[in-house]
């Protein structure tokens, strides 16, 4: 290899940079600046696969709601539709193929859920951003949905926002609030929980049990877990012993914020043994 590498005795330290830039699988490429750290891009390798000339690099992040802005969505029956007309509402943005097993599996209780949250009369729509082999493939399976996508033909567009959610594999749903900005990146996990979408758009709580939609939270972000009995009671009791301090610590966040310094994020979950 042409260039450095951290000693291998230093694992301590690969460690930590793993856990910072949030890698989960390897090869991982992140581009930073050299100088003041600023993150580029953690999809280098997405990002060398798509442009090995290296022409647009070093592939400078965007933000994703601008590059939703730039597209026309369509609905199945061919209508127009700018993201900005919707950007009021609350979006799923669902990244599927018709190819893939589990997205077939999938995607028919997702329109179930999509068509009850619809007579809720709540402002949700989805959008579903292809990862279909061909054109033909494509129509056939959008045709099957009720909400709108990105044009097939918007190759580009859908391959940076899959880079910039870091879309990991498919099917994935990931819920945006009406202000874009991120509920959950576990849509799918939450659709499978709540099919009659009650907690609807499942907004975090401060206080949770434990479960599988929070592995990415697991991995990526600091939490404090109370383990106790696996029994109704004292998960119940779980659930109350923590959130006075959740709730303190929240306070804390928001008056760290109003005087512009920073405290780290802590999720707080309960589980049973």
């Amino acid at each position: 290899m042409p260039w450095l590498a951290l000693p291998f005795s230093d694992r301590h330290r690969q460690m930590e940079l793993a856990r910072h830039f949030r890698v989960q699988s390897i090869p991982a490429l992140v581009i930073i600046d050299s100088l003041s750290a600023e993150l580029f891009t953690s999809c280098g390798r997405a990002c060398v696969m798509d442009d090995p000339n290296g022409l647009c690099f070093p592939w400078p992040m965007r933000d994703p709601v601008e590059v939703l802005k730039e597209s026309i969505l369509i609905s199945p029956n061919g209508d127009k539709v700018s993201y900005e007309s919707i950007s009021t509402h609350i979006k799923g943005l669902y990244f599927s193929a018709h190819w893939c097993p589990p997205c077939k599996a999938f995607t028919p209780l997702l329109i179930k859920l999509y068509n009850k949250v619809q007579k809720m009369e709540k402002n949700f729509r989805i959008i579903f951003i292809s990862s279909d082999r061909s054109e033909e493939s494509f129509v056939k399976y959008f045709s099957k949905m009720p909400w709108l996508a990105v044009p097939y033909s918007e190759e580009k567009t859908r391959k940076e926002l899959a880079h910039l959610y870091g879309v990991g594999g498919i099917p994935c749903l990931i819920i945006l609030d009406e202000d874009n900005s991120i509920i959950t990146k576990e849509g799918r996990m939450e659709v499978n929980e709540d099919p009659e979408g009650e907690e609807f758009p499942w907004r975090p709580k401060l206080v949770d049990e434990l479960g599988a939609k929070h592995v990415s939270k697991l991995n990526e972000e600091p939490c404090l877990i109370y383990f106790t009995v696996c029994e109704d009671k004292e998960l119940e009791l779980a659930h109350y012993a923590l959130l006075p301090v959740a709730e303190e610590y929240q306070a804390r966040i928001k008056r760290a914020s109003a005087e512009e310094t920073k405290i780290p994020k802590l999720n707080f979950f309960y589980a049973g043994d």
